[in-house]
């Protein structure tokens, strides 16, 4: 009677008995060899270049120090505070539209925006008796805070 092919240790399949290496995986069959390991790129070690360490913990150590500046600037944008907010703005927006409505003009519009954390640049659009006019204005902030503001 013919002798059953002994099967492979590794991946169960029929192998010859003088076969030293399994056919279909590859490994080793005789005893005293170690297992051959799997082919393919192994994912516990990946090696790093030296070379993009240190670029790479700068660049986290500046998005972490961003992320606190952030957190710390007042609404000014400015780590003093000694600015104007957001609500300052629409202040200050409203207190230019009110300054220049009455007696036959009609605010159409007032914006600005920061020229700097303590300068304000932007215009105002009216219509004097149904005739267009349109104003620069800038805003300013004393040291008082009061904010001193021109339309032209």
């Amino acid at each position: 009677m013919a002798e059953a092919a002994p099967a492979c240790p590794y991946c169960a399949e029929q192998v010859s008995s003088a076969a030293t290496t399994c056919k279909h995986c590859g490994s080793a069959l005789d005893a005293g060899a170690p297992p051959r390991p799997p082919a393919g790129p192994n994912l516990l070690f990946v090696r790093v270049r030296p070379a993009l360490v240190v670029p790479a913990i700068v660049v986290v150590l500046v998005v972490l120090a961003g992320g606190v500046m952030g957190t710390w600037m007042e609404p000014t944008r400015t780590i003093s505070g000694d600015g104007f907010t957001d609500k300052d703005v629409t202040n200050i927006e409203g207190d230019i539209r009110a300054r220049l409505s009455g007696r036959g003009s009609k605010v159409i519009d007032v914006q600005l925006i920061r020229e700097s954390p303590t300068r304000l640049i932007g215009f105002a659009n009216l219509r004097v008796f149904g005739i267009p006019i349109y104003k620069t204005c800038s805003v300013t902030i004393g040291r008082d805070r009061q904010s001193i503001w021109r339309c032209r």
